[in-house]
């Protein structure tokens, strides 16, 4: 049982970090002006992470770790200057 919760602890701490992972690299794809994904796809994946961020203490994690996604992968880049 211990063992079981040690292993949702975990995941609950991981997934969060794959999303915005996944998430940064869909929109810096986006903003290099691949048609895969298109915009909606971009935002309807980004929905959650608007709730994320919103948590009290590691939302500001989240927050600073997609800026961090979004430096590496070059995201930071508007697309033809609009942005999303």
């Amino acid at each position: 049982m211990v063992h079981l919760l040690a292993t949702a602890f975990e995941v609950a701490l991981v997934v969060p970090f794959v999303y915005l992972t996944c998430l940064a690299a869909a929109y810096s794809s986006y903003v290099h002006n691949n048609r895969v994904p298109s915009r909606a796809f971009v935002v309807a994946f980004a929905a959650p992470s608007n709730e994320m961020v919103k948590l009290p203490c590691i939302g500001g994690v989240y927050s600073n770790y997609f800026r961090l996604c979004l430096k590496v992968t070059s995201g930071t880049q508007t697309r033809n200057s609009t942005g999303l």
